[in-house]
């Protein structure tokens, strides 16, 4: 019992502290300034530890890798949090924290046995499938916004299709153009 108290205690405080943090990317000027003062840290953090060493695509990667975590990162946790079930069916608040508890200790333990296995993961679609599956066993299959995740399916076969064909694009751009 003792277990249960706490846990759902710290569920309810991390549930605070996204909630704040999505209030405060709803304010664009706010959600800017903090996002370029990241990027300033990490972007001198990676400076100072990188002086003398050619790595100038980790860097990039570095900076839009963080741009996009806090860019977009409000917007992929509003959807997996209410865009794959809909926490409205989940009729107890505790449910919806044990649900979404059993979410992430799913996706991690898929992505450690992945990792181990040396095969390859994607940790977004390791909690989507987590989040998806607790959602079902916890209040049935009616609880999944099928069209959300019709749209997350498809941006799955759509991203890579894209990215290749940028990528391939500026490649022959770059042997034109510079080499």
């Amino acid at each position: 019992m003792q277990y249960k108290e706490t846990t759902t205690k710290d569920l309810s405080k991390l549930f605070k502290l996204e909630r704040t943090i999505h209030d405060l990317s709803a304010k664009p000027v706010i959600g800017l300034g903090i996002a370029a003062v990241f990027l300033s840290i990490v972007w001198l953090a990676t400076h100072a530890l990188t002086i003398g060493v050619e790595n100038q695509a980790y860097i990039i990667a570095d900076v839009f890798e963080t741009a996009g975590t806090l860019i977009a990162g409000g917007d992929v946790v509003q959807t997996i949090s209410k865009g794959i079930i809909d926490p409205a069916l989940i009729t107890d608040f505790e449910d919806f924290l044990v649900l979404m508890m059993s979410a992430l200790l799913a996706a991690t333990v898929w992505i450690n046995f992945a990792t181990v296995v040396g095969a390859p993961v994607s940790t977004t679609h390791s909690i989507v499938g987590g989040v998806l599956g607790a959602g079902i066993a916890a209040a049935g299959i009616s609880v999944v916004n099928w069209p959300v995740m019709g749209t997350i399916a498809s941006s799955w076969i759509i991203s890579p299709i894209l990215g290749g064909t940028t990528a391939a694009a500026l490649l022959a751009l770059i042997k034109k153009q510079v080499l």
